[in-house]
């Protein structure tokens, strides 16, 4: 018997365990990020429990849109295993720039530094969206071995729209006209707030559609 099409089924185990282990790390390493930087004022210790709290959110709406999308994509399909191998390395980097974030003590080291987590933290859904938009182009290509409900493609299309809404907010948020200083603070950290949570209230509507038909 060919032993080729056993062969994929075991790179993508290996690289969604992969997957697993970095996304793993990324959640344990941000709260150690915060651990060694201890508070010194209240207003400190609220500005670190938001800041947590935001990349905790961010990288586990990361790992279950991932999951999602490659539990319906073979990993050897077309660029699919580039995309996996970009998505690990900004999820990896995440934590460092993070901590380089929370830790700087200078504006101009602040302001590079968010303009870093910015691009990483955009990349990262930028590439969700890629691999949402390479399974929707396999789904619909004459003769795929994709069986998938009708409802699951239209859901992942739906899905890989907000995540390029989300992935060019932040990719758009690192241009200098953001890095203002508002009456809220500054306008590129208000941005991120604020598209997270108009991505919380799309979904919110998603799900109350979905129940309504």
């Amino acid at each position: 018997m060919p032993e080729g099409p056993a062969v994929a089924p075991r790179i993508k185990v290996r690289i969604e365990g992969l997957s697993d282990i970095v996304f793993g790390l990324a959640l344990s390493i941000g709260s150690l990020v915060l651990i060694g930087n201890l508070p010194q004022t209240p207003a400190d210790l609220g500005s670190d429990i938001l800041l947590f709290i935001f990349s905790f959110v961010l990288v586990v709406i990361s790992w279950l849109l991932y999951t999602r999308i490659m539990s319906v994509l073979p990993v050897e399909v077309g660029a699919a295993l580039i995309l996996n191998i970009v998505l690990l390395m900004c999820v990896a980097l995440e934590p460092y720039t993070l901590y380089v974030l929370d830790t700087t003590q200078t504006i101009p080291l602040l302001t590079w530094s968010s303009f870093a987590y910015a691009v990483d933290v955009g990349m990262i859904y930028l590439v969700l969206a890629g691999l949402a938009r390479i399974f929707l182009s396999e789904a619909k290509r004459p003769g795929t071995e994709l069986r998938v409900h009708p409802a699951i493609i239209e859901g992942i299309r739906r899905t890989m729209r907000a995540e390029l809404f989300l992935g060019g907010v932040f990719i758009i948020s690192a241009l200098p006209f953001f890095w203002v200083l508002t009456p809220i603070g500054y306008l590129r950290f208000d941005v991120w707030y604020l598209s997270f949570g108009a991505g919380f209230l799309w979904y919110g509507r998603r799900k109350r559609d979905a129940k309504s038909q």
